[in-house]
């Protein structure tokens, strides 16, 4: 018959042996401090990456806003240029018009005008007349 043994592993293992324990331990927090301090420079990084992004898109945004005000600004001046074009010509057909009518318009006395008066235009004549 043979026999097997069964061989007990030594009292001094690591979760057994109180030195050995000790020593693990330190190894393990030594690692731990190691692999913070590794994760804060990771973080350090990362949030130096981020204020840079947020930054160069802020100055992005400032130059968008700047190009956005330009062209505003280009878009108002061409209106302008625009609307004075417009008022020029319709100025010119009025006084063609007048021009062409000036035949019919007739005078008339300052009493017919009176005799014609509403009562806001007295008002107003009133008003006037006291400025002056």
């Amino acid at each position: 018959f043979f026999f097997l043994m069964i061989r007990r592993p030594p009292r001094s293992t690591l979760d057994r042996s109180s030195a050995a324990s000790d020593v693990y331990k330190r190894q393990v927090h030594g690692n731990l401090e190691v692999a913070m301090k590794n994760l804060e420079q990771v973080v350090g990084q990362r949030t130096n990456a981020i204020s840079e992004l947020t930054e160069k898109l802020s100055k992005e945004v400032e130059n968008l806003n700047a190009a956005h005000k330009k062209e505003q600004e280009d878009l108002v001046v061409e209106y302008k240029a625009e609307i004075a074009k417009l008022t020029e010509e319709h100025n010119k057909q009025l006084s063609k018009l007048a021009d062409d009518h000036k035949e019919e318009i007739e005078a008339v006395s300052y009493t017919h005008l009176r005799a014609h008066e509403t009562v806001l235009d007295l008002v107003c004549r009133l008003l006037l007349e006291k400025k002056k």
